[in-house]
């Protein structure tokens, strides 16, 4: 459980994320971007400590890895480039269209690997 304690809390700060664009429509534009940016670049912080809790071997490390860099990407590029909703927009569907494809990738590197998985750990 120690050791997936930040697995949760980058995941958890993604959906504190999403809970917090869901119920500012209304918001000051500077004050949204700015929590987002912050949020999601806490949250790459945790990916990266996830990712190097794991051994540097195994799938996890690379698949933390390349989603601690791009939420810190896109958490900068959000803090940094964004002056309107309209790049906001852009920025989190280059953002949706990475993790597609990540995630796709990931899947079949997993299935290409022929190993079992132990349901009991």
């Amino acid at each position: 459980m120690k050791k997936q304690l930040t697995i949760y809390l980058y995941g958890i700060s993604i959906i504190i994320c999403g809970l917090f664009l869901l119920v500012s429509k209304n918001g000051d534009f500077d004050f949204i971007k700015n929590s987002l940016g912050i949020t999601l670049l806490a949250g790459a912080l945790l990916a990266f400590v996830s990712a190097f809790a794991r051994q540097r071997k195994q799938v996890q490390f690379a698949y933390h890895e390349m989603h601690a860099i791009a939420m810190m990407v896109y958490g900068i590029c959000i803090l940094l480039f964004c002056n309107n909703f309209e790049k906001l927009i852009y920025f989190t569907n280059f953002l949706f269209i990475f993790y597609a494809f990540s995630e796709i990738i990931f899947c079949s590197w997993l299935f290409n690997l022929d190993q079992k998985i132990d349901f009991k750990s």
